[in-house]
């Protein structure tokens, strides 16, 4: 089945991220992000592509949702990590 002859999108499985501090989780439309040493921003991407409205106050359950997923892959690539030396 084609993508293209369909009104949908393929699923994925969430993107990752830590670099010097900064901090993000993208899992569909949702993403988290955090500055280096600052709160977690949340957007829905499917109706803000430009992440100028930051829903972290209204949509706490799924901040944290999404924080706790976070939490969940740096703790396994730590493991991984540590595994592979």
């Amino acid at each position: 089945r084609s993508l293209f002859k369909e009104e949908r999108t393929q699923p994925r499985a969430p993107l990752w991220w830590l670099h010097e501090g900064n901090r993000a989780l993208r899992d569909d439309d949702w993403k988290i992000v955090a500055l280096n040493g600052k709160p977690w921003e949340l957007y829905n991407l499917a109706i803000d592509r430009g992440e100028t409205k930051d829903l972290a106050e209204t949509a706490p359950e799924k901040l944290k949702e999404l924080a706790s997923k976070w939490e969940a892959m740096t703790d396994q690539f730590t493991k991984d990590a540590v595994a592979g030396q």
